[in-house]
């Protein structure tokens, strides 16, 4: 080792030597090496963690704290090999060779949902749990779709990214209100699955163990492109000892921009009288998400 630490001290005092001698405008610019990139994006990023702050409630449920490492001397070893690399280079004077680290798409859909213990004036009965796998999604999110097996496998084929469905239920009735963002891969994989959502709306599934008829009725959405509203009516028949009401009614609101697919629920017995409530929830959420 200390014969190693001599021959890179008598390289360097070379090179020094040699740069004494050459008029400072002629000297030539030693391209940075990978190495030396390398290492600056790594001190670059320990001082960006030192100072950040996150949010103590969903972020560190999403994802693992970062950390400084400990280990700088790895660090400064590098620089100095660098050092002894530079008078030849190993590669580009540019940045844009190492790849950007793709976002966190747990992240960008927690972003998005809503992060309140109430929502419509209901407690929330379910907490942030992000989803990256369709088939958990769906599992989170009981009837959400008329078929969840082929949901599950048109959501891979399309290029699903990530989910997650937020619910707020009355502590004294059946009146419920949920918040559900999905994020694809892309404009037309959001496209498939905002058909998927309105087609499920429009074939929901009767309670469990039950027979019902459904009515929908389709209503306007101002102010969001694209957008769509839902009336549903469940009327459940022949039920005796059932603590579903004989009729379960709700207004929906489905929506999309970019990757990212939104739907907002109210479940009331009147949804009729809180469309307006409804529609100005989906516009703040849209405007928020654009």
């Amino acid at each position: 080792m200390t014969s190693a630490n001599g021959q890179m001290t008598a390289t360097v005092e070379v090179l020094k030597a040699r740069d004494a001698r050459q008029p400072a405008s002629s000297r030539p610019t030693s391209p940075k090496c990978c190495f030396c990139l390398k290492a600056e994006r790594v001190d670059h990023d320990e001082r960006r963690a030192e100072g950040r702050t996150v949010d103590s409630g969903y972020v560190d449920r999403l994802s693992p704290p970062m950390r400084p490492d400990p280990h700088r001397a790895f660090v400064l070893l590098v620089a100095s090999a660098c050092m002894l690399i530079a008078a030849t280079g190993c590669g580009s004077d540019s940045e844009s060779d190492a790849p950007e680290a793709n976002p966190n798409p747990r992240s960008a859909v927690a972003a998005r949902v809503v992060h309140g213990d109430r929502f419509f004036g209901f407690p929330a009965i379910s907490g942030l749990a992000v989803r990256t796998d369709p088939g958990e999604l769906s599992a989170d999110l009981p009837g959400f779709y008329a078929d969840p097996e082929k949901a599950v496998a048109d959501l891979r084929r399309d290029g699903f990214v990530a989910g997650v469905g937020r619910t707020f239920k009355s502590e004294d009735g059946p009146d419920a209100a949920s918040h559900v963002v999905v994020q694809m891969r892309d404009a037309q994989g959001a496209t498939a699955e905002f058909e998927r959502q309105i087609d499920s709306l429009l074939h929901l599934p009767c309670p469990p163990g039950l027979e019902c008829e459904q009515e929908t009725e389709r209503f306007d959405i101002p102010g969001i492109p694209g957008a769509a509203g839902v009336n549903t009516k469940q009327t459940i028949k022949n039920q005796s000892g059932s603590l579903h009401p004989d009729v379960l009614r709700a207004d929906v609101i489905v929506f999309f921009h970019d990757a990212f697919v939104e739907q907002v629920f109210l479940g009331t017995e009147r949804p009729n009288k809180h469309r307006a409530a409804l529609i100005r929830a989906a516009q703040e959420l849209y405007q928020q998400g654009t």
